[in-house]
């Protein structure tokens, strides 16, 4: 019989790392929209794709595209977008209407390369030999992209610490039930000296020493747990208030966001 310690010791490991899991990916998105503002491309790209290889999440081909644009490689751009196309299904209608954000974006850096968008399966039409413009540096897009839904001008940004807050709920929800367990494990170790007084048994005895030891390991692993899960969402709740300021940056601008861009 597996004792109940070792179940103790496993609910405790398996509901602690999940939350701190989720509070790295949160950390990683962060990074890769503040290296692309920075004009870094290169290192918010990288970051992306080791989100999506471990994620195998397609939006983060379109932001590696929206990374692109930003820094005006417009080129790269047009060619992350297109692979997100590829790899969206195109099932839902928040899927579709990622999908007609990426087709957006790809005309607007073909214009801005002074391209002619042309159907598929259709000939192209040559225009007359005319002077190409240079590129001008794009405008920065208000649409930013998180887990697939689109936010328009009109939809509220994500508050900040969001990701902490509901990584500390968590968190404090399975300290709360480690403890519960190890009320649990205390009285049943209690009825069972109550049985060993009236009539002695070494099995029954060693068993309530076990499950005593059980409700120990459990009121240790509640009580780091809720105390883990305050510290996150008071951590989460100071970040929603930290004022988020625009800042210049070359050929645009930005400001630091929550989540994917």
């Amino acid at each position: 019989m597996v004792k109940p310690s070792f179940w103790i010791s496993l609910l405790a490991f398996t509901l602690v790392v999940v939350p701190a899991q989720a509070a790295s990916h949160d950390a990683k998105e962060r990074a890769a929209k503040r290296a692309c503002l920075n004009n870094d491309p290169a290192k918010g790209v990288q970051i992306l794709t080791d989100l999506y290889i471990s994620s195998d999440n397609p939006i983060y081909l379109y932001n590696q595209g929206r990374c692109y644009e930003q820094n005006n490689r417009y080129e790269e751009a047009i060619g992350r977008f297109r692979e997100f196309l590829r790899k969206s299904s195109g099932a839902t209608a928040a899927d579709k209407e990622d999908a007609a954000s990426a087709e957006k974006h790809i005309a607007d850096c073909e214009r801005l390369l002074g391209r002619k968008v042309a159907e598929p399966d259709q000939p192209v039409a040559l225009p007359a030999p005319t002077p190409t413009p240079p590129p001008q540096p794009m405008p920065p897009q208000p649409l930013y992209i998180q887990s697939n839904v689109v936010q328009q001008h009109s939809a509220p940004t994500a508050p900040a610490g969001g990701g902490l807050r509901v990584a500390g709920v968590v968190t404090a929800a399975v300290g709360a039930a480690a403890i519960l367990t190890g009320v649990f494990l205390n009285v049943k170790a209690n009825s069972m000296v109550g049985d060993v007084q009236n009539n002695y048994d070494n099995g029954t005895y060693s068993s309530s020493k076990d499950y005593k030891t059980g409700s120990q390991i459990a009121y240790v692993a509640g009580g780091v747990c809720v105390a883990g899960g305050l510290l996150l969402y008071t951590l989460g709740v100071r970040a929603e208030h930290t004022t988020v300021a625009p800042v210049a940056l070359q050929g645009g601008a930005g400001a630091m966001l929550t989540g994917a861009f």
